[in-house]
C-alpha cells in the first residue's frame, strides 16, 4: 500500500471490532490507546478489556507513530506492526506458543508511514521470566518442579530448532519476552514481541542469527537456570558444539554481560 489506511482483522474478531465502532486504524488508537498526557514516545502498549457477546476480550494494543523525519525511514518498508502480525502467525506453525494476532493496520502518505497498530490477545495469568528472576513470589501459580523445568527447557529448545531450520530467528528472545503460564494441562512457555523474527539479514547470515538468539537467552538463563539445565537445552536443540558455544559466549560478553 502506497497511500491510504488499511485495517486487517481476523474473522473471529470482526464482530467485536464492529460492536466497538472500530473500523479504521485511527479508531484503534483513539478508542483503545489514547496518548497519555505529555507522551512524546513513538510507540506504546496499552492493555484493554473489551466487552462483547461472549464475555470480555483481553487485548494488548501496540501503537506506533512516525513524526517528522522518522517517516523517511519507513519509505516502502513494511510496518513493524504488520511484520509482527505475520511473524506471530508464522512462528505458531513451528510449535512455539505465541499470542493470537487479532488485527494490524497502517496508514501511509505517499509511501511513508504515519501510524500503525497491532492488536493481540493477552496471555492470561502469565509472568515473564525476567520478573521471575527478580521476584519469584510474583508468580500467580506454584513454580515448576525439576522435572517440569526439564520438560519446558526441552520443548522450547526443540521448537526453537524447528524455527532456525526453517530460517526463522527470533532476534529479541530475551527473558522479558518469554512468558510462563500454568493451566490444567501443565506449564507453557510463550514468546512475545517478535517484530524482527524473520528479518532478511538473519536469513542471509543464519549462523549469526542463531548465535544472537542463544546469546539473548544466555543473558537471562545465567540467572535462572543451572549449568546442567543450560546444557540440557543445548542437547535438546542439537548441533551446539564447543566452537559454537564459544561464539555465543563471546557475543553475550560483548553485548549483554
Amino acid at each position: 500500500m502506497i497511500h491510504g489506511s488499511r485495517l486487517v482483522v481476523q474473522p473471529e474478531f470482526e464482530r467485536l471490532f464492529k460492536a466497538q465502532g472500530v473500523e479504521r486504524v485511527a479508531d484503534v488508537a483513539a478508542k483503545w490507546s489514547p496518548p497519555a498526557g505529555g507522551d512524546g514516545g513513538r510507540s506504546r502498549v496499552t492493555e484493554v478489556r473489551v466487552p462483547h457477546a461472549n464475555g470480555t476480550a483481553h487485548l494488548f494494543v501496540k501503537t506506533y507513530h512516525y513524526p517528522g523525519w522518522w517517516r523517511l525511514r519507513t519509505l516502502f518498508i513494511p510496518a513493524r506492526a504488520k511484520r509482527e502480525y505475520r511473524n506471530l502467525q508464522g512462528l505458531a506453525h513451528f510449535g512455539l506458543r505465541v499470542p493470537i494476532p487479532v488485527a494490524y493496520g497502517e496508514t501511509r502518505r505517499l509511501g511513508l508511514l504515519t501510524e500503525s497498530v497491532l492488536v493481540t490477545e493477552a496471555v492470561p495469568h502469565a509472568i515473564d521470566l525476567r520478573e521471575l528472576v527478580t521476584d519469584p513470589s510474583k508468580a500467580p501459580f506454584p513454580l515448576p518442579n525439576a522435572k517440569e523445568r526439564r520438560e519446558l527447557i526441552s520443548t522450547f529448545a526443540r521448537a526453537l530448532r524447528r524455527c532456525h531450520d526453517a530460517g526463522w530467528f527470533l532476534h529479541t528472545v530475551f527473558f522479558k519476552n518469554l512468558l510462563l503460564t500454568k493451566d490444567a494441562s501443565g506449564y507453557e512457555l510463550w514468546v512475545i514481541d517478535v517484530p524482527f523474527a524473520h528479518i532478511w539479514r538473519n536469513q542471509l547470515l543464519p549462523e549469526q542469527g542463531k548465535i544472537r538468539d542463544f546469546a539473548c537467552l544466555l543473558k537471562g538463563a545465567i540467572k535462572l537456570l543451572s549449568r546442567t539445565e543450560r546444557m540440557k537445552f543445548c542437547k535438546a536443540y542439537g548441533d551446539t558444539d564447543r566452537e559454537f558455544l564459544r561464539k555465543v559466549e563471546a557475543y553475550w560478553r560483548r553485548n549483554y554481560a
